[in-house]
C-alpha cells in the first residue's frame, strides 16, 4: 500500500512524504522527482533497468519520462520517504542559467550534509501542514544540490 502521509502542491509540482509497503510496478513521469529515504528499513528502485539504492546515504534522481520501480526490502514492513515531483518549466525559471533544464546526470545522489540538512527542513515543514513561504525556496536548494552533484558525477566518469 501508498499512503500519502503529507503533500504540499504549488507552482513547482508537489512534495509528498509516503509510507510504502510494497513495490510500485514501472511507470513514469512528466515531472523530475527525487526519492529520499526517511525511516524503516532501506528500500531500491529500478530506473531504466538498473537498480539503485534508496538509504540513509542515497537517493534517487529520477528525469522526466524515465521509466522506474520501487522495491522495498523487505516486502511488507513500512518504508517512509520524501519525494519530490518537480515541474521541468519551474526549475528553468527559477535557476540562474538556462543550461539546468531538471535533467539529472546520473541517477544515484549521495545524501550529503548539505543535502540531509535541506531534506529535514522539507521534511518538517510537510510534518507542520502549516503553509510556509520558505517551503518553494527549501525545496529549489535541494533540488539544485541534486542536480549539480549528478552533473559532476556524470562528467567524473570515464
Amino acid at each position: 500500500m501508498a499512503r500519502a502521509i503529507s503533500v504540499h502542491h504549488g507552482s513547482f509540482g508537489r512534495a509528498t512524504l509516503y509510507e510504502l509497503d510494497r513495490p510500485l510496478t514501472t511507470h513514469a513521469h512528466r515531472e523530475g522527482h527525487l526519492i529520499f529515504y526517511l525511516g524503516g528499513p532501506e528500500a531500491s528502485a529500478t530506473i531504466n533497468g538498473d537498480r539503485y539504492a534508496i538509504s540513509k546515504t542515497e537517493a534517487v534522481a529520477i528525469s522526466p519520462w524515465e521509466p522506474h520501480s520501487f522495491e522495498p526490502s523487505p516486502c511488507g514492513q513500512k518504508h517512509f520517504v520524501l519525494t519530490l515531483y518537480i515541474k521541468p518549466m519551474w526549475f528553468l525559471e527559477n535557476s540562474q542559467s538556462a543550461e539546468f533544464s531538471l535533467g539529472f546526470g546520473t541517477p544515484q545522489v549521495r545524501v550529503t550534509p548539505t543535502v540531509e540538512m535541506w531534506i529535514g527542513r522539507l521534511t518538517s515543514i510537510l510534518l507542520d501542514d502549516q503553509p510556509s513561504e520558505r517551503f518553494d525556496g527549501f525545496l529549489f536548494e535541494t533540488t539544485r544540490q541534486c542536480v549539480d552533484q549528478t552533473w559532476r558525477s556524470a562528467e567524473s566518469r570515464p
